[in-house]
């Protein structure tokens, strides 16, 4: 199956999205071939999509998906893993960027258009894929979530709920610690985008969706997408966060999606 339904006008999205790349569509297609012949070989075929998504800083990289891989690991599944820092370093320039602090925000608009693409082939082939990416734009996500489900994917969405504020300061924390810069365009453009997805999700689509929040150990919500959104949206007014051990919290992760993802992929 050809997955060109809304193709065209989400590549478009990309293309004209905050982070600039003037890198030809004939040159994308051609990285993202490549690089998408080599990924597959690796990759189990069990049509499942685990998506990650939520703000940077958070922990989305450091808990739900160093959680989901155990649990991949544990259960011999080989996702297609899928995150734009995977394809900064294909970009033209990349070599001569390498230490520029401003490096991710540079190669963010390349490194997208390659992922997206990589993405439609994945699900052309029936590849699990981990897609660790926040929500876009309405036409991303129905993109993502309308074309799985017609190739009959199973799917679980793992989210992570965090308020604006908080948001910032973890980002700030990270740059001080990795001297990696976040663009205020882009966290705001972020905040903005994950709430807009929700709402539209929770409006279209009933598929297993997991709500994380920075201040508890659990989810604060495990169930149907149509039910997250007023959750979702309550747990980013809280401005407090409980700090957890590092190792606990991810501890329980592991513990609770490995129950979560054998009900939403049974």
């Amino acid at each position: 199956m050809n997955l060109m339904d809304n193709f065209e006008k989400t590549f478009n999205f990309i293309k004209n999205s905050i982070w600039e790349d003037d890198t030809s569509d004939e040159m994308i297609f051609e990285i993202a071939e490549e690089i998408f012949q080599n990924l597959k070989v690796n990759c189990s075929k069990g049509k499942r999509l685990f998506w990650i998504t939520g703000q940077s800083g958070t922990g989305k990289t450091s808990q739900l998906l160093k959680a989901t891989q155990i649990y991949c690991g544990n259960h011999n599944i080989k996702p297609l893993h899928l995150a734009v820092r995977n394809f900064a370093h294909l970009h033209p320039l990349a070599s001569k960027l390498a230490n520029d602090k401003d490096f991710r925000e540079i190669t963010n608009g390349f490194a997208l258009k390659v992922l997206f693409y990589v993405l439609k082939r994945g699900l052309e082939a029936g590849l699990d894929i981990l897609l660790e990416i926040c929500f876009l734009d309405k036409c991303f996500e129905d993109f993502v979530l309308k074309n799985a489900q017609k190739l009959n994917y199973k799917i679980s969405l793992q989210i992570m709920a965090v308020n604006s504020l908080i948001s910032k300061a973890l980002v700030y924390k990270r740059s001080k610690l990795t001297g990696r810069k976040t663009r205020n365009s882009s966290e705001n453009y972020f905040y903005k985008s994950m709430a807009k997805g929700m709402r539209c999700i929770s409006k279209k689509y009933r598929i297993p969706c997991t709500v994380w929040s920075i201040n508890r150990l659990s989810p604060v919500f495990v169930g149907q997408s149509n039910h997250a959104y007023n959750i979702f949206k309550n747990e980013r007014k809280k401005k407090k966060v409980i700090s957890f051990d590092e190792n606990k919290l991810l501890t329980a992760k592991i513990n609770i999606l490995e129950a979560v993802y054998q009900d939403d992929f049974s």
